[in-house]
């Protein structure tokens, strides 16, 4: 609040103290020089006043991050926050992964085996932990039905869901 209202003066006076200058002399290059002097001071004054307050701030947070007790409390407070949505995008990438093996399962014709095919390739047996990926019995928000023709649209559908999951 302080610094503010420091440049906050510093701004008027200089800026009052240009107009007096302007209106005091009538000649129209000097009102230009003028003008243009006082352009480079106030930059100049905003960029000392930026520095100052980054070389004054530099120094508190080199501290902070070189003390391991903060590092460790901060890590820890995010900690279960990371953990929560790791575990919420594994449950997701789960799913998709079991809609595109039920899919492939019993949705299969010679018509889209083609796509099948590219889709199974992409998918893995075991998630990042290595745990074994299920198939579901049904697919859920598919609705499909058993022996349905499933079209190239829906398996692009579903591939690029796969994929969204991954890169979640």
């Amino acid at each position: 609040m302080g610094f503010r209202i420091l440049a906050l003066v510093t701004v008027v006076a200089l800026a009052g103290s240009g107009l007096l200058y302007f209106y005091g002399s009538n000649m129209l290059a000097q009102a230009y020089a003028s003008l243009l002097i006082l352009s480079n001071l106030y930059g100049m004054i905003v960029l000392v006043l930026l520095l100052a307050h980054g070389l004054i701030k530099l120094p508190i947070v080199l501290w902070k991050h070189t003390d391991n007790r903060y590092n460790l409390l901060n890590s820890l407070s995010k900690a279960d926050q990371v953990r929560r949505a790791y575990r919420t995008s594994l449950m997701d990438y789960h799913e998709q992964i079991s809609i595109c093996k039920t899919l492939e399962s019993q949705h299969a014709t010679s018509f889209n085996r083609k796509f099948f095919d590219v889709l199974v390739s992409e998918i893995p047996e075991t998630d990042l932990e290595g745990q074994k990926i299920s198939v579901l019995r049904s697919i859920g928000d598919l609705e499909l039905k058993k022996g349905r023709v499933v079209g190239e649209d829906m398996i692009a559908e579903v591939r690029y869901k796969h994929k969204q999951s991954f890169f979640q």
